[in-house]
């Protein structure tokens, strides 16, 4: 019973995952299992053209795939999708704020060469532009670390996030997925730790 309560907890967050049978005792802690449990499925929607069908996914496990900055699961978060987020809006910052980056690199590879970790900063600005978004709806926002990079939005609840966490690394010690709770880090301000007297 007790390897059920992860699951239990996210249908309580999301009472659309209620629909989903938990998976069998044997399964529960297997991170593969979580995962897909969790992840975009296709839900096919009629268009007007009845021919037509508009594919869509939706989920909560939402993965980045950090060659492909766009590839960050935005269209497909369900959170997103309920509130009617403006997905392309998110997709537009980050090709704003990541061109620039792009274009410098370019400008100067052969100069500074594999030494730039321009992948790293890319991913770092997804990132936050996803927070940016989660935190505005208030929502927060948990990363998971495992064969790929997954971010979850999951309600501002702290003492239930905390007992999350918790729940996850105990739930899946034996597959070595990492989890933490996303925070941007605030500017350090150099002026409060440097004094006039000497």
């Amino acid at each position: 019973m007790h390897d059920k309560k992860i699951y239990q907890r996210l249908q309580v967050w999301f009472p659309e995952l209620e629909s989903l049978k938990i998976p069998k005792k044997k399964f529960r802690r297997d991170f593969d299992t979580f995962y897909y449990w969790l992840s975009p499925k296709n839900i096919t929607e009629p268009t007007a053209d009845d021919d037509l069908q508009e594919h869509k996914y939706r989920g909560y496990f939402l993965s980045i795939d950090r060659d492909q900055h766009f590839d960050n699961g935005i269209e497909a978060c369900a959170l997103f999708q309920d509130l009617s987020v403006d997905v392309d809006a998110i997709q537009n910052r980050i090709e704003l704020r990541t061109a620039p980056l792009f274009e410098h690199f370019e400008k100067y590879k052969d100069l500074i060469g594999n030494f730039y970790a321009l992948r790293s900063h890319v991913y770092d600005i997804v990132l936050e532009e996803i927070y940016n978004e989660v935190r505005k709806q208030g929502y927060r926002m948990l990363l998971i670390y495992a064969s790929e990079q997954i971010w979850m939005a999951v309600p501002d609840q702290p003492k239930k996030i905390e007992q999350f966490i918790q729940l996850f690394r105990k739930q899946f010690i034996g597959s070595h997925p990492s989890i933490e709770y996303y925070e941007r880090f605030k500017p350090f301000n150099l002026n409060s730790f440097l004094s006039d007297d000497d």
